[in-house]
């Protein structure tokens, strides 16, 4: 093991003790204050959590590669540079600059 490396591993487990540490000691506060209402909020709060990640692994993660995928399929394809864009989609009268004008009457000659 290099240097690094230890002293990386070594740092990980002193702040792990340490936030053990003063979250027992907060809990412990707590308790000693709020009597056994700290650790049941403390379960409720637990208790949805755990439904909110099975949603979550259950339903959500599913539904959020469908909503990749239908975007991934709708999103348009990038034009190369050079080629006109033609949309095709709605039909667009052809205005002859000769005959009519864009409000519809005839253009009046010199």
């Amino acid at each position: 093991m290099t240097p690094e490396s230890t002293t990386r591993q070594r740092e990980i487990v002193v702040i792990a003790t340490l936030t053990t540490l003063v979250g027992a000691g907060l809990y412990f506060y707590l308790v000693l204050i709020g009597g056994w209402l700290v650790p049941l909020m403390l379960g409720v709060v637990t208790l949805l959590f755990l439904f909110g990640a099975a949603h979550y692994l259950l339903w959500g993660r599913a539904l959020e590669v469908r909503t990749q995928q239908q975007l991934r399929r709708e999103t348009p394809k990038p034009r190369r540079a050079g080629y006109p864009t033609i949309s095709l989609d709605r039909d667009v009268p052809e205005i002859n600059p000769g005959t009519a004008s864009e409000n519809g009457t005839t253009p009046q000659t010199p």
